[in-house]
Order: structure tokens, then C-alpha cells, then sequence
């Protein structure tokens, strides 16, 4: 730095305070379903203290960052009347704006560390801004960095990692030492248990590390590594594997499609849109292969052979990032890993060619003249653009909260049902994010919004949260002022719903939600029907015995539900006791219905506690042909989490004289609570009926 003012080094923070000021004040992309939502409720598992229900990236990394941080944001500023958990439910926005802001500013730490470091080792500016500007290149990876939760953003910053730690390893001088081994294998790990996507990356090790024995202890390293980073999807280890399984062996994007790797009729079109959409990517991987040819022909004379073996990982991938990313092109963002290569390759091909060329005076004009190039070019293209994004993203948000504000205005007694999943709501979003945590949150968002509804149109489902339902179910017990949230803009799919008896009157229009109300004039409710009981109760609730204590026995003392087994205390309903059911210990109860007659109806019922709807009340003749029926599905709850499941069983003429076997089953690794059993026999009774007797 002789000769030069000392001030000059800290130029390089100019870049990460402007990425900062900008990425925090940047609007984010504020549609509350894929993948905010989902990454929200499942660090919201972690923070609740259950594992986590989304394995597909695996993105456990991301889970973990925003559990920390929504524990912080709590204990800033949670209400002391409020759990975590309730105050993350009630105000979901502002903890998935928060999780984005904590990333902004540790990808903006790590473009001050990268800079600093890279100064640090070349003692030139022009180094360390060639890395920081070639990091965006693209403002593509601005966009994705700045305006939503996803494992992009953070992917970048493990990747910024894994840059820094490249940069350092080219410029030891003892290359064999084994911390690098350790941090690669730790580094990797983390990058895959954020996204698969990073999977190119643990090649680049296999060119650097000296020593085969070096190359094996990273690769087993890399295992320890991953489980430390998805220690929240321990217990799904087991999807993830055929995920991973179904994601290599099919040629779709997902895992989906036909069985093959790779599918030719897209495959090639896909590596030329990837090279056409990033070009300062296709133009560097087109240098550095010259570079390659030219530097091994010279490799002798010009001493280059570590660089040569330095571009050739970085080149190798390069080209199995593309290939990947081709197999399952859903976008972009997917190139990541890979684009965050360009800068470090940049440097080494201009080391290679001063080498070659062995004009040590080359890079003191063609280095800066590169940079200010690139400095030049985003200055010019990337302001206008993110402005413009910028304002997409602010006026999409402005028309949901003035469609929202117009519902909350004009129609707040009405009941509101979300036209699932395209309500830009936060109740559709915590339904779609709790879908994809395994329904872990359900017994939470039923406490906080019982009357929370949903339609699907393509299955034609009203729920209840999980618990299905049906629109004269809904009517009934809120009267017949609904609002469909979002409904649909297609004419066709308007007369359909009219046609399933659920007619539409438009009070809304926008660009980004429809709202309707139920149409009163057209709605007719069917005839109710009336349940009348026709015998006693027979009840059980685990916790009367018989009097050698091995057989449970019913509330009248006479009835036999079987040997005792599967009792516990954790949770009950009713008196000290409930059954608990698990994979080891699958079924409990086993009563016997004896003698039906055709035409009698039993309603069988019995509550459950699961928060992943594990557990299943079954029915079934002796024969399992003439009738079974096995329900896990609640039909309503209560304030304490316990679902009700409930079976109807019509008695036919081919089930006349037989028994019914009623019993519980739990076939999941997860647990489930039973309690308070009841059969009853009863009769359907219509309102016409009662009016005529």
C-alpha cells in the first residue's frame, strides 16, 4: 500500500452499506402462501418445540434462523399475556418481515468480510470489489436476495461463506493443514441441508484438498455435518431419503413425472436458457475453459499448475451446477450456488493469464478496468429495474390491504371463507405453512380462529382449518352472511360453484383478489334432519377396571372394551387416565357390537389428541368385506385440543345378526391420545316429519 492513502481500504464497505440500506427498505414480496408461510410455521415448530414437518429442500437452516429470531423478537417485544407461539399466529407478517430483515443484514456482513479479507490478502482494493460487485451481476439475484423469505437469500450467505474460504485456501501456503478439511465438510453440510441446489459445490474440495486421505475425511465429513444443520427433521429422515430418491430417478420437476433421469425433450432446452438468461456467467465459463486449454499448454513454463487445478474444480462446477438445475428448472434462483463462483473464477483465470502472458503489470490496468466495467454496468442497469420491482412489489400489497380494509369496513359481521389457496390473506397463509409442517400447528390456530373456513374448489372441500365441514354446516352455525375471500375470476369456475349450491354476487374486483358474498336470493339450504337417541350411551374413558385390574370396562360396569393396555397420564380428557398410541403400541380397545339389526344406526365417537392427526377409530364386521371404516379425520374440537372423530354405521341387510368390532389404532410414529368412547344407537328424524306427525 505504499504510496497509497490509507483510507483507501475501506472502500470496500461501501458496497455491503448500500446492499444493506437498500435490501431493508426494499418491499417485500407480500403473498402470504409459497414459501414464506412455510418456512414461518415450521421455525414456528421449532419454537413450539416439535420437529419440524418440511424436508423437501431441505431448508432446515432457514427453520433455525427464524425460530432464533422469532425467539428474540419475543423476548423484545412479546406481550407478557401472549405465548410465543400466539403472538407469532396473530402477527405472521411481522415475524417473516423480521426473519428477511436478519438475513439482509448477515449477507451484508458477509460482503464486508469478503471484501475485508480479500484486501487483507492481496493488499489491493480492486481484488476485493471485483468479488463484492460480481456477486450481482444479475439483479435477478438482488431480487431474490432482497424481497421474500426463502433458502435463497440465505443460501447466498453460505455460499458467501464458501467463497471466503476458497479465496483463503488459494492463498495459504500450507494447503495441507486439516482445519481446511473440517471447514469444508462443515460449510457443505450446511450448504445442503439449506437446498439441494449447493450439491455442485462439495466437488470443488475433491480438486483442492492435497491427499486422497484428505478428499475421504471431507466427504465423511460432510455427513456429521448435514445432521447438525437438520437436526430439526431428525424424524423425518426417512421422507427426505425418498424425496431425495424420487427427485434423482424422475424425470419431472419434484419427483414427479416419468421414471428417468433426465427428460430429452427439455433437458437441452433447458442449459440454453440458463446460459442465455445469466450471459456474464456463459461469457466467464467460455473464459475460463480458453483459459484452461491455453494455461495447461503453458503449465510448465509459467508455473500455473495450481491455478490450473483451482479453475478446473471451479469449471467442473460450473458445469454440474447447470446440469442439475436443467433436470429441474422451476427458475433462476436455482443457479445461485453457482453464480456466486463467478467472481473467485474471474480472479484466478486474470492470475493465470498474467502467469502466461508473465506481465506482472497486466492486472494493475485490466483488473481495475473489469471493475469499474462492472461497477459502470449496475450503476446504469440495476437502480431502474429494482425500482421498478420495487413498486410492483408496493402496489400488489397496497391493493391486499385495500381489499382487506374494504371487508374489514363493509362487511365485518360477515363469516369469512378463503377461497384456498389463492386468498392473499394471513389465514391462508398459516393454513398453507401448517399444511406443510405436518398440521403440527392446527391445535393453536383452532384456539386462536375457530371460525376459520376454507374452499377448495378443485376437490370441492369446505374446511374448517383441517377439519372438514360444508357450507350448510357453516350457515347454520353463523347464519347465511359469507364472504368467499378471493374467489375465482373465471366465469366457468363461478357458474360451477353456483352449480354445487354455493351461488356468488361480486362485491369486489381487483387485480389481485376478487371477493364475493353467498348470494341469499339463491342459496336454499336443505331440510335439517334431527338426531334422535333410541337407547342408552354405551361409554368408556380408560378409567374403570375390572376387579383383578386386566380388563377396561364401560361406565354401566358391565360392558368389556378389552385388556388393559396402553394407559397413561400424560393427557386426558376426562378422569386421570387416557390411551396413549404410538407405532410400537399401535391398538387399544376392543369391543364387541353384538346382534345388530337391519336398520339400526349407531354413531360411534371418540376423542383424540395428536397434533399431527395421527390415530384412527376403527369399525369393522367380523368380516372386513361386508364393512369397515377406519376415520382419523375430526368433525369439530374442543378449547383443549381434543378432536372428536365419529362414525356412522348404517346397519344393512347382509350386516344383519353380525357383530361389530370397535377398536382404536395408531400405525404413525407419532402419538396419540384416546378418550371418552361412546356408542350410541339412534335415529334420523326430518324437520317434515316432526311438523306431520
Amino acid at each position: 500500500m505504499k504510496g497509497k492513502p490509507a483510507f483507501i481500504k475501506y472502500v470496500v464497505i461501501i458496497f455491503p452499506l448500500i446492499f444493506l440500506w437498500a435490501g431493508l427498505n426494499f418491499d417485500r414480496n407480500n403473498y402470504p402462501n409459497d414459501p414464506e408461510y412455510i418456512y414461518l410455521m415450521n421455525a414456528l415448530c421449532i419454537c413450539d418445540g416439535q420437529s419440524v414437518g418440511h424436508i423437501d429442500n431441505p431448508g432446515t437452516t432457514l427453520m433455525q434462523i427464524g425460530a432464533g429470531t422469532i425467539g428474540l423478537m419475543h423476548l423484545i417485544s412479546g406481550p407478557n399475556n401472549e405465548t410465543i407461539v400466539e403472538q407469532v399466529l396473530k402477527n405472521p407478517n411481522e415475524f417473516i418481515e423480521g426473519i428477511r430483515k436478519v438475513i439482509v443484514v448477515l449477507n451484508a456482513i458477509f460482503l464486508l468480510s469478503l471484501g475485508w479479507i480479500v484486501f487483507r490478502k492481496t493488499r489491493s482494493v480492486w481484488p476485493a470489489l471485483l468479488l463484492q460487485v460480481s456477486t450481482f451481476l444479475s439483479t435477478y439475484i438482488l431480487d431474490v436476495t432482497w424481497a421474500k423469505l426463502s433458502p435463497e437469500p440465505l443460501l447466498f450467505f453460505i455460499t458467501g461463506i464458501y467463497v471466503i474460504l476458497v479465496f483463503c485456501f488459494y492463498h495459504e501456503q500450507e494447503k495441507g493443514q486439516w482445519k481446511y478439511v473440517i471447514l469444508f465438510a462443515l460449510i457443505t453440510g450446511a450448504g445442503l441441508a439449506t437446498k439441494a441446489t449447493f450439491l455442485p459445490l462439495f466437488i470443488l474440495p475433491l480438486f483442492l484438498l492435497p491427499s486422497v486421505k484428505k478428499k475421504i475425511f471431507y466427504l465423511l465429513g460432510i455427513v456429521p455435518s448435514f445432521v447438525l444443520f437438520t437436526i430439526p427433521a431428525i424424524p423425518e429422515y426417512d421422507r427426505m431419503f425418498f424425496w431425495f430418491r424420487d427427485m434423482i430417478s424422475h424425470s419431472g420437476n419434484y419427483g414427479n413425472g416419468e421414471k428417468g433421469i433426465i427428460d430429452t425433450k427439455t433437458y437441452i432446452p433447458n442449459i440454453q436458457s440458463i446460459l442465455s438468461f445469466f450471459p456474464a456467467f456463459t461469457i466467464i465459463l467460455i473464459m475460463g475453459i480458453i483459459t484452461l486449454c491455453v494455461g495447461y499448454y503453458f503449465r510448465k513454463r509459467n508455473n500455473v499448475s495450481e491455478d490450473l487445478k483451482f479453475l478446473a474444480g471451479l469449471l467442473v462446477t460450473f458445469v454440474a451446477g447447470t446440469l442439475l438445475v436443467a433436470k429441474h428448472y422451476g427458475g433462476n434462483h436455482y443457479l445461485i450456488p453457482v453464480l456466486l463462483l463467478t467472481g473467485i473464477t474471474l480472479y484466478i483465470i486474470l492470475n493465470i493469464i498474467k502467469h502466461i502472458f508473465e506481465y506482472k503489470a497486466l492486472n494493475s490496468f485490466l483488473l481495475p478496468v473489469i471493475v469499474i466495467a462492472f461497477i459502470g454496468f449496475m450503476a446504469w442497469n440495476h437502480p431502474s429495474k429494482m425500482i421498478i420491482s420495487n413498486k410492483q412489489y408496493k402496489a400488489a400489497s397496497e391493493e391486499i390491504d385495500s381489499a382487506n380494509s374494504l371487508v374489514e369496513k363493509n362487511y365485518g359481521q360477515y363469516t369469512h371463507v378463503n377461497y384456498y389457496i389463492y386468498s392473499l390473506n394471513n389465514f391462508t397463509g398459516l393454513k398453507f405453512g401448517t399444511d406443510f409442517a405436518k398440521g403440527k400447528m392446527y391445535p393453536h390456530l383452532k384456539k386462536l380462529f375457530p371460525k376459520t373456513y376454507f374452499y377448495e374448489l378443485s376437490s370441492d372441500t369446505y374446511l374448517n382449518w383441517n377439519l372438514r365441514t360444508s357450507l350448510d354446516d357453516i350457515v347454520e352455525m353463523n347464519g347465511n352472511k359469507i364472504l368467499l375471500m378471493n374467489g375465482p375470476s373465471d366465469s366457468s369456475q363461478i357458474a360451477e360453484m353456483e352449480q354445487r349450491e354455493f351461488p356468488l354476487k361480486m362485491v369486489h374486483k381487483g387485480n389481485a383478489q376478487n371477493i364475493y358474498i353467498l348470494d341469499t336470493l339463491k342459496y336454499t339450504p336443505p331440510a335439517s334432519d334431527k338426531i334422535q337417541q333410541t337407547g342408552p350411551t354405551i361409554s368408556f374413558n380408560a378409567d374403570q377396571f375390572s376387579t383383578d385390574g386386566k380388563l377396561f370396562i364401560g361406565g354401566s360396569g358391565s360392558e368389556i372394551f378389552g385388556p388393559v393396555n396402553a394407559l397413561s397420564t400424560d393427557q386426558a380428557r376426562s378422569g386421570t387416565y387416557s390411551i396413549k398410541l404410538e407405532k410400537s403400541n399401535p391398538f387399544a380397545v376392543d369391543y364387541s357390537l353384538k346382534n345388530t339389526k337391519t336398520g339400526e344406526l349407531y354413531q360411534i365417537d371418540v376423542w383424540r389428541k395428536s397434533d399431527t392427526s395421527s390415530g384412527y377409530l376403527v369399525v369393522t364386521a367380523d368380516d372386513s368385506k361386508t364393512f369397515y371404516q377406519a376415520q382419523n379425520e375430526a368433525i369439530k374440537y374442543d378449547e383443549n385440543g381434543w378432536e372428536l372423530l365419529r362414525i356412522n354405521v348404517d346397519i344393512k341387510n347382509e350386516m344383519e345378526g353380525k357383530n361389530l368390532k370397535i377398536y382404536l389404532w395408531n400405525p404413525r410414529r407419532r402419538t396419540a391420545y384416546f378418550d371418552d368412547l361412546s356408542i350410541k344407537k339412534i335415529s334420523r328424524i326430518s324437520d317434515q316429519s316432526l311438523s306431520n306427525p
